[in-house]
């Protein structure tokens, strides 16, 4: 599963995957930030620039080709909740989630 995050200053991109022991192990993750104004509470506004530095992120990061994906966008109109999720340890390179 890859999920791609969008805000007003900064895109972000985690990979994760399923353990043979059935937890969620994220190995790899990416962020960078994007020109002021590409992105604002209407929603992106340079869909170029945004492409491409989604684009270049997912390269650097190394993420590669997934079943799933999911898509965050930070907009005004977005009710947000703070969610408990399951507790993780970390482990050298991968975020353990277990429930």
């Amino acid at each position: 599963m890859v999920g791609l995050y969008i805000g007003s200053r900064t895109i972000a991109v985690a990979q994760s995957y399923m353990t043979a022991s059935g937890t969620i192990a994220t190995d790899r993750l990416g962020v960078s930030n994007i020109p002021p104004g590409t992105v604002d509470d209407s929603g992106v506004i340079d869909v170029d620039t945004v492409s491409r530095a989604v684009r270049d992120l997912l390269a650097a990061s190394n993420v590669t080709r997934a079943k799933a994906a999911t898509l965050a966008i930070s907009l005004n109109g977005v009710v947000t909740r703070l969610l408990i999720t399951p507790s993780y340890r970390v482990t050298s390179r991968y975020w353990i989630f277990r429930s």
